[in-house]
C-alpha cells in the first residue's frame, strides 16, 4: 500500500474519531448547561421557567407572570457560562380582569329615614277632616297613631305639619282652615306623646295646589296635610 493512501486513510480515521468523540460529548454539554441554568433560575426565585438546550443554544419555556419577569429570566440565562444564545420562548400569563368595585348606595341620614317612614305610612292616602272643619275623621286617627309611633323612634327630628285646602271659598277662610287643620294634627300627635316642642303647624290655604281645582279628584288631592321632618 502506498504511503499517500495510508496517509489519506489515517486522516479519514482521525476525522471519524473526532466526530464520534464530539458527538459523544454533546449531550454532556447540554446537560451541564441545563443544570447550571436551572440552578441560576431557582436561585433568582424563578420556578416557572424550564431550561432545555440544543448544543449551546439555551431554550427557555414556561409562563412568566409578567413581561418584566420574562425578560429577567432571559437575562439570567444569557449570563450562564457556556451559553451562546438564548431562545426565550416564555409566554406571559393573561392578567386577570380587575373586578369592578361595587358601589353601595349611601345609607340615608336618620332624618331622611324617618321622613321615608312617614311617607310610606301616608302613601296615597290623606289625613281627612269633616267638611269645612278642623275635626279629624276617625279613619285618619289610625294613620296619625302610626306617625306618632314613628316620631317616638325619631326623637332628634322636628316635624312641620302643613295644611292645604282646595280653591273653593275665600282666601281668608282657606288660610284659616288650613292652619286650624294643621294645628288639629299637632294637637293629636301631642296627645299621643310627641313632644310639643318638636312640632310646628303652618297653613298655606290654597296657595300650593298639586292638582287642578276643577275636578272632584283634583280638589280632593289639594285638600291635604303634609309632613316635613328636619333635624332638631
Amino acid at each position: 500500500m502506498s504511503k499517500p493512501l495510508i496517509a489519506l486513510l489515517g486522516l479519514i480515521a482521525l476525522g471519524l474519531l473526532c466526530f464520534f468523540c464530539i458527538r459523544g460529548h454533546v449531550p454532556t454539554i447540554q446537560i451541564d448547561l441545563i443544570a447550571r441554568t436551572s440552578g441560576a433560575l431557582a436561585a433568582a426565585g424563578i420556578p416557572w421557567a424550564s431550561a432545555n438546550a440544543d448544543g449551546r443554544e439555551l431554550i427557555l419555556e414556561g409562563v412568566a407572570p409578567n413581561e418584566e419577569s420574562r425578560k429577567q429570566a432571559g437575562g439570567i440565562a444569557r449570563q450562564v457560562w457556556g451559553v451562546r444564545t438564548v431562545d426565550n420562548r416564555l409566554t406571559v400569563a393573561m392578567a386577570e380582569p380587575t373586578p369592578t368595585p361595587t358601589v353601595s348606595a349611601p345609607e340615608p341620614s336618620p332624618v331622611a329615614a324617618c321622613q321615608q317612614q312617614f311617607d310610606e305610612v301616608l302613601g296615597n292616602r290623606r289625613i281627612s277632616f269633616e267638611t269645612d272643619s278642623a275635626t279629624l275623621k276617625r279613619e285618619s286617627t289610625v294613620m296619625l297613631d302610626k306617625l306618632a309611633a314613628i316620631a317616638d323612634r325619631c326623637p332628634d327630628t322636628h316635624i312641620q305639619v302643613a295644611g292645604h285646602t282646595d280653591a273653593r271659598g275665600s282666601d281668608e277662610f282657606n288660610l284659616w282652615l288650613s292652619q286650624a287643620r294643621a294645628e288639629s294634627v299637632t294637637s293629636y300627635l301631642t296627645g299621643k306623646g310627641v313632644d310639643a316642642t318638636r312640632l310646628s303647624a303652618i297653613g298655606y290655604g290654597a296657595s300650593q295646589p298639586i292638582a287642578d281645582n276643577v275636578t272632584a279628584a283634583g280638589l280632593a288631592r289639594n285638600r291635604r296635610i303634609g309632613f316635613r321632618l328636619e333635624e332638631k
